[in-house]
Order: structure tokens, then C-alpha cells, then sequence
């Protein structure tokens, strides 16, 4: 079974097991769906779920001390990626699948490979490779990225203009 990370384990938060966690998943909604969790190797069930300040603080069944929490710093949280292939939307991928990816423009101009994506809040930065060996990097907002096949990520030239560093 393939696995995708939603969240990486920071520290525990009280002391009845509580862990907060960096999320890596577009929203908590991802987590609080999810029917079959794991915490490293550990299937885990969640018994309580909240968000602050960017932060998921979850708190699990199978974890109901500070000691036992302690053995989960830094793990990750993952599920099922068949799982989560139930809950995409049309123009919706998942991140793994685009690393690599050709980088062009609808006129066939090939920009680069897609080395890396991040987000910062208002949209995910592209970290693209160019074919010179340069790195650019893009914002990815709306109108941006026009179409994604097997081979390509096919991008809106002018629109690239505006978005890219």
C-alpha cells in the first residue's frame, strides 16, 4: 500500500498524549476524513482533532500519556494514498505526482523540470529547473497552469510573466 504524508509529528502537547503537528495537506479536513491513519508504522484513530495557528494538535486513541506521546516526535502522519485518490476533484493532483514533470509553455517551449513545490499561504511556489540549469520559480495562481498531462505541466506564458522570480 502506498502511503501519503498529511502531517509531521513536532512534539507532544500536554500531558494526556496530545501531538502537535506541522500540516502538510491542504487542510485538516484531509486528517479528520482519513478512515485508516498512521503514526510512523502505527495504525492510529483520532479521538480529538483541532486547528491553531497553522498547527494540528491532535490527539489520539492509542495514545493517552506524555510518555507514549514522546516515542512520536518527528514521526510522520500517513494515509492510504488510494484513500485520498477517492477525494480529488477534476484539476486536482497530488504534489508527488508533478515533481519531475516537464515545465512548457502552450507554444511547445520547454521551460524546465519541476524540482519542488511549497506553500507559503497565499499559493504554492513552483521551484522549476530550467533546461540552462537556472532555477525559477512561480507562483501558482489561477490561470497560471493551464493544463497537466502525463508528460507535461503546460503553463499560460504571459500569466508566467507576472508570477515568476
Amino acid at each position: 500500500m502506498e502511503k501519503l504524508i498529511l502531517a509531521q509529528g513536532l512534539k507532544p502537547q500536554g500531558i494526556k498524549g496530545e501531538l502537535k503537528f506541522r500540516l502538510l495537506t491542504e487542510s485538516l479536513d484531509d486528517i479528520k476524513s482519513a478512515k485508516q491513519l498512521f503514526l510512523g508504522t502505527e495504525p492510529v484513530t483520532i479521538e480529538e482533532c483541532r486547528e491553531n495557528n497553522g498547527f494540528a494538535y491532535i490527539k489520539f486513541n492509542e495514545i493517552q500519556s506524555i510518555a507514549v506521546a514522546e516515542r512520536f516526535r518527528d514521526q510522520f502522519l500517513f494515509v492510504s494514498r488510494a484513500e485520498l485518490e477517492e477525494n480529488l476533484e477534476d484539476g486536482e493532483y497530488f504534489i508527488a505526482d508533478l515533481i519531475g514533470k516537464k515545465i512548457v509553455f502552450e507554444d511547445g517551449e520547454e521551460l524546465g523540470t519541476l524540482e519542488d513545490v511549497q506553500n507559503f499561504g497565499a499559493a504554492d511556489v513552483f521551484y522549476v529547473k530550467k533546461t540552462n540549469g537556472k532555477e525559477v520559480l512561480f507562483s501558482n495562481v489561477e490561470g497560471v497552469i493551464i493544463n497537466v498531462t502525463e508528460e507535461n505541466i503546460v503553463l499560460n506564458k504571459e500569466k508566467f510573466k507576472q508570477v515568476s522570480v
